[in-house]
């Protein structure tokens, strides 16, 4: 009785050994693409250009048809959706030539008096950045808090 208890840590161990020296891999995805959802809530040009330098980034890393981002923006970082922003450019081209989608949350817009033609046109409105967030992250999508 004794040996077999000593049998079954044995073989525990040894698989926890091998499988911690297994060099770590990145998993592919279940869904064929890397699902990315970023949440801004910052402010300004420099946070914003950062943020699209990491999009960017992770698109080299993943490949731009294998992966999807969507960026979603709600308090501060809701000035990042607006047709003032002086990275709208750099953002267009996000959109047309790789799929990101910038996302405005409807509830910052109102609480700060932002009309919808304030936003930029490539541009979605969500109801909710938050809600948004968990839809996205019930859905399997991978939740990256963006601007820090």
């Amino acid at each position: 009785m004794r040996v077999g208890f000593i049998s079954r840590l044995m073989l525990v161990l040894m698989c926890a050994v091998t499988a911690c020296s297994m060099p770590g891999q990145a998993q592919r995805p279940v869904s064929g693409k890397h699902r990315i959802i970023l949440e801004v809530t910052v402010a300004g040009a420099d946070a914003w250009k950062a943020i699209l330098r990491n999009v960017r980034a992770v698109q080299t890393v993943f490949g731009v048809s294998g992966c999807e981002i969507e960026v979603v923006g709600h308090g501060p970082g809701i000035g990042m959706m607006l047709n003032s922003n002086a990275e709208r450019d750099a953002m267009r081209a996000l959109t047309t030539d790789t799929g990101v989608v910038f996302a405005a949350c409807a509830n910052s817009l109102r609480l700060r008096n932002i009309r919808r033609e304030e936003v930029l046109p490539f541009c979605v409105v969500v109801d909710s950045a938050y809600a948004e967030l968990v839809r996205k992250q019930e859905a399997g999508w991978v939740y990256i808090k963006a601007g820090l």
